[in-house]
């Protein structure tokens, strides 16, 4: 097989296109998936808090 420096200089621009596209896709899911986990640590702490306050009210009241 022989290239023509047309047909080479193609193959090389799929390539950084193929790259590209990766990286930015590799960003996005790493974002998505730090927000993600940020939202749950939230999540799991209030609802600690909330389980915290009604088992001392509870405990509180059978005193």
């Amino acid at each position: 097989m022989k290239f023509s420096r047309k047909g080479s200089s193609e193959i090389i621009a799929v390539v950084l296109l193929v790259v590209v596209i990766g990286g930015l896709s590799l960003a996005v899911s790493g974002s998505i998936a730090n927000q993600t986990r940020q939202n749950t640590d939230a999540g799991l702490t209030h609802t600690t808090q909330k389980f915290e306050e009604t088992y001392n009210n509870i405990s509180s009241q059978i005193k």
